[in-house]
């Protein structure tokens, strides 16, 4: 199912393009549009977050599912192709990311609060605990991922 959607998209942008420079030019933009996704949809959680009523805040996450599922779409797909990077973001760029997702989970906080302080403690609790996990695991994981990926690749190149 991965490689249908892949080729569907590659034929999306052949289609459109009529050369070599403008199937790269579609393909940066992409990226680039990729990155504004990500961080608009950061920004549209903070704003729910806060502008939603009590637990009806916690629709706040759901903009987070078509993001997540287009990554692990992109990840896997990407794993078949080269070693996925084994590099995160710079931290000029995570910085204001967590801060407006500082801004998300206070504003969940304020909100579940007005529908049980219990919840909320426990919620806004777990959030910063697997947050504070993801920043030690991930760069980690990343770096074995790439290793695992190169050397499955590398096995393939030998049969």
């Amino acid at each position: 199912m991965i490689n249908t959607i892949a080729r569907y998209s590659f034929n999306e942008v052949d289609r459109a393009a009529r050369d070599e420079f403008e199937r790269d030019s579609l393909y940066k933009s992409f990226a680039v549009a990729f990155l504004v996704i990500q961080v608009m949809t950061i920004v549209t959680g903070a704003v729910l977050a806060w502008v939603l009523p009590g637990a009806h805040a916690l629709w706040a996450l759901a903009v987070f599912v078509p993001l997540v599922a287009g990554e692990i779409i992109s990840s896997t797909w990407l794993k078949t192709q080269m070693p996925r990077p084994s590099v995160t973001r710079r931290w000029s760029f995570m910085i204001p990311l967590l801060v407006v997702e500082l801004i998300m989970f206070v504003g969940l906080y304020v909100r579940l609060m007005q529908a049980n302080s219990d919840f909320a403690d426990n919620f806004v609790g777990g959030g910063f605990v697997g947050v504070a996990i993801a920043f030690l695991v991930v760069p980690v994981f990343r770096r074995w991922q790439h290793g695992r990926d190169q050397r499955r690749l590398d096995a393939q190149l030998e049969d």
